[in-house]
């Protein structure tokens, strides 16, 4: 009875242990299910990142135009710069024309004008085109020094010509209010970059923030881990503690083989001897549990031997033996069905495999993906490099324009106190502004040491996660060895239960595998939504630069508009100017001279700031384009999510009916099983119930189909709006650098103002000095009319 009460409960047991392995095969089935529904949201994710990238060439393609056209604009400046050269010329040869008739009356005066020629040489080194400008003008200068000398009536004239002049620098003094207001403009522009700079550091701020909680989630998932080690401690002192019961048993059951053989030695007093050697070898195996075996094979030998004195004793070795047939057939019988369980159990552990296989392959596939993504990455990088190529030539061209703009600038002679107040509010506030920018660079350093320390700190968390799962594989380990002790042990008490045994520590171990292979796939899907929820960051800060450049541009048009009307008055103050010019003499020339090389610089200066102004505007176009893309893509990102729901709920019914389905299956089985005299009915309702199953199961088909086709198409469009990210995000590379060469140009603006400002002031002393001369040669003819001559 106590043999079949054991048989029943491994009976019992192994049906446990089979149901809990056909659980954890289910459960590991669904796992996976969800693993591929998770890469499929993958493989749409990478579809709409290369459908982004598409657009980004797209609008690549359009930003090279702009620099086509950009070029084409420089050229006609260009042309514009040789007609006023022409102009000019055609003016100098007239003026020439004009003072070759007093070049008789140059040679008393040269030695003066050589001084002045070498102070302005000493101080126009490495400028050899202003040096030219200049010797043409100490030439005019010597002829009108020469007629002054040579009569008083000549110097009235020259004072008239003062007036003149000065007539000239009011309308230079309205010029240079336009200019403070342009400065005014470009103040208000500094601060607005100021704020845009402060607005960068409250992203990197929020960038901070997000490195802070994702250390908390790695501080969570450590904590998790700690439990988990703990867990794993605890089952191991449970697993020890049952090797000590199992020991425990096993001493018992040693005890009550010496009350057995004490029992045998009252009946049969001529084995006292023997049953002595018998304990004694019992007390043995005791102390040495490796050599039990042998010695119970011994103590059995033994006892059979005994039992051969006594009838007794064999007729129940006889009864033992039976019965020991009979539980070893049932044990048979469990063995087969246990393994015909087993084999089942390893297919469907193969077919889990397999899946996982195809699992691996797809992430592999996705990793290549991925990778062709980033080659095409480097293309549009290449193409990114090319045009900056481009628009590095662009200007170098508008270098050379800027170039002759100063040496245009330098030749002027007239405002230097005025330029000179202008120029030190523009250094002051180009001080302020450098240093306001200074110090957002030096937060947004430190910000950026900041992220590199929490980066550090998730490296290091990170490699202590590595650490405990390190500590939990060994302590698994470790958990296994114990198992197998325990296996051991159990091989040592029944033979029957060594198969199941086997059998549950494969298909646990085959479980362990699984599982750490979905954790392993999970890991990787989480590090997916980590670098997706970068990706949406990066979007929003590209939507915030995107709005501030859309106002910066909008503020480029007003100035734009200003600028045309300063344009429009110094070209009529220029036709002005031309037409005074023929009328006037040498000292008016000159000065005329001065004010056109001025006007000239003013014109390119203007054209620069049109040119800037012009790129600022097709940026915004671009911008406006990028903000109904971006529009468009919200709205289909929204239309997608409906279907995705509409598509759920309709997964949901179907699995209802799928699960209604089984449990009408299960309830004809079990009617069947009962009902064995009413099977003809039976079966005809199964030919129903399997008619409605096979038409519910094409039905479901065809569900499955469309949702196929409506997920291929749901992953074309997320390929399509990741691509067009991409392309958003070179896009922003592209307008930061064209943001940086325009605060270039202008801190280049500034350098040449504060040049002609210098050069005005350095004009305004000579101006004093050639006063100074002419007011003593006034003194010497008013001592002196009559010898005049020997003056000169």
């Amino acid at each position: 009875s106590d043999l079949e009460t054991l048989s029943r409960n491994a009976e019992t047991e192994h049906n446990v242990a089979l149901t809990a392995l056909e659980s954890s095969k289910s459960a590991v089935e669904e796992e996976i299910l969800v693993l591929k529904e998770n890469l499929e949201k993958m493989g749409q994710e990478e579809k709409s990142v290369r459908e982004e990238l598409s657009s980004t060439h797209t609008q690549l393609l359009e930003v090279r135009e702009v620099a086509e056209s950009s070029t084409k604009e420089n050229v006609q400046l260009m042309r514009q710069l040789e007609e006023l050269q022409a102009n000019l010329s055609k003016s100098s040869e007239e003026s020439l024309t004009q003072i070759s008739s007093l070049e008789d009356s140059q040679a008393n005066a040269k030695e003066k004008i050589k001084s002045l020629e070498e102070t302005l040489l000493t101080r126009e080194e490495g400028l050899e085109s202003i040096k030219q400008q200049l010797d043409s003008v100490n030439v005019e200068v010597m002829e009108s020094k020469a007629l002054a000398e040579t009569s008083a009536d000549e110097l009235l004239k020259l004072k008239i010509e003062l007036e003149e002049v000065r007539k000239v620098s009011a309308t230079l003094a309205e010029e240079k209010n336009i200019i403070s207001e342009s400065l005014h403009v470009s103040k208000t522009n500094a601060e607005k970059e100021n704020v845009s700079w402060k607005e960068r550091l409250d992203l990197s701020n929020a960038g901070q923030k997000t490195l802070e909680k994702e250390l908390r989630v790695a501080n969570e998932k450590l904590s998790d881990l700690e439990t988990l080690s703990h867990n794993a401690e605890s089952e191991k002192e449970k697993l020890a503690h049952q090797l000590k019961e199992l020991n425990q048993k096993l001493v018992s059951l040693s005890e009550e083989h010496n009350v057995a053989l004490t029992a045998l030695e009252s009946s049969k007093a001529s084995a006292d001897k023997e049953i002595l050697s018998l304990k004694e070898s019992l007390d043995t195996i005791s102390k040495d549990k490796y050599d039990k075996e042998d010695e119970l094979k011994s103590t059995h030998l033994k006892l059979l031997e005994l039992r051969a004195l006594s009838e007794l004793s064999e007729n129940e070795r006889v009864k033992l033996s039976s019965k020991i047939d009979e539980l070893q057939l049932t044990l048979d019988k469990l063995l087969e069905e246990s393994q015909s369980k087993y084999s089942s159990l390893q297919h469907a552990t193969e077919a889990s495999e397999k899946i996982i296989k195809s699992l691996e392959e797809k992430l592999q596939t996705n990793k290549e993906g991925s990778e062709r993504l980033e080659k095409e990455l480097d293309g549009v990088n290449a193409e990114l490099v090319e045009l900056y190529t481009s628009l590095e030539a662009t200007e170098s061209e508008n270098r050379q324009l800027k170039t002759d703009m100063e040496e245009i600038g330098e030749a002027s002679m007239a405002l230097s106190e005025e330029k000179k107040a202008v120029s030190d509010v523009l250094h002051t506030t180009k001080v302020k502004t450098e240093k306001e920018i200074y110090s957002l660079k030096e937060r947004l350093h430190l910000q950026y040491l900041g992220k590199e320390k929490l980066e550090q700190e998730l490296n290091t968390a990170n490699a202590a996660l590595s650490e405990l799962r390190i500590l939990s594989q060994t302590k698994e380990t470790e958990k296994d060895a114990l198992v197998h002790q325990f296996k051991e042990l159990q091989k040592s008490s029944t033979t029957s239960s060594e198969e199941s045994s086997n059998a549950l520590a494969a298909l646990q171990s085959s479980k362990v595998v699984a599982e750490e292979e979905i954790m392993a796939l999970k890991e990787s899907l989480e590090k997916i939504g980590i670098d997706k929820e970068n990706i949406q960051d990066e979007l929003r800060s590209t939507s915030v630069e995107l709005q501030k450049i859309y106002s910066l541009s909008e503020i480029s048009e007003k100035e734009k508009v200003q600028l045309r009307s300063q344009l429009d008055e110094l070209k009529e103050a220029l036709s002005k100017s031309l037409d005074e010019y023929k009328s006037l003499q040498s000292l008016k020339g000159v000065s005329e001279d001065e004010m056109n090389l001025l006007r000239e610089s003013l014109l390119n200066s203007y054209a620069d700031k049109e040119n800037c102004q012009k790129q600022l505007s097709s940026c915004r176009s671009e911008l406006c384009d990028l903000q109904a893309i971006s529009e468009a893509t919200e709205n289909e990102k929204r239309n997608l999510m409906k279907q995705l729901d509409d598509v759920n709920q309709t997964v949901a019914v179907l699995s209802e009916k799928n699960s209604n389905a089984e449990e009408n299956s299960l309830a004809l089985e079990e009617k069947l099983k009962k009902c064995e005299v009413d099977k003809r009915i039976h079966e005809e309702e199964l030919r129903q119930v399997r008619s409605e199953l096979t038409e519910t199961h094409s039905l479901m088909c065809k569900e499955m189909d469309d949702f196929n086709l409506s997920s291929e198409n749901m992953l074309r469009e997320k390929n399509e709006l990741k691509e067009k990210f991409s392309i958003l995000q070179k896009e922003k590379e592209g307008l930061k650098n064209k943001i940086v060469e325009i605060e270039q140009s202008l801190n280049e603006a500034l350098k040449q103002e504060k040049m002609l400002a210098k050069l005005r002031t350095d004009s305004d002393a000579e101006a004093e000095r050639l006063k100074s001369e002419l007011e003593e040669l006034r003194v010497s003819f008013a001592c002196r009319p009559d010898d005049s001559h020997v003056a000169l």
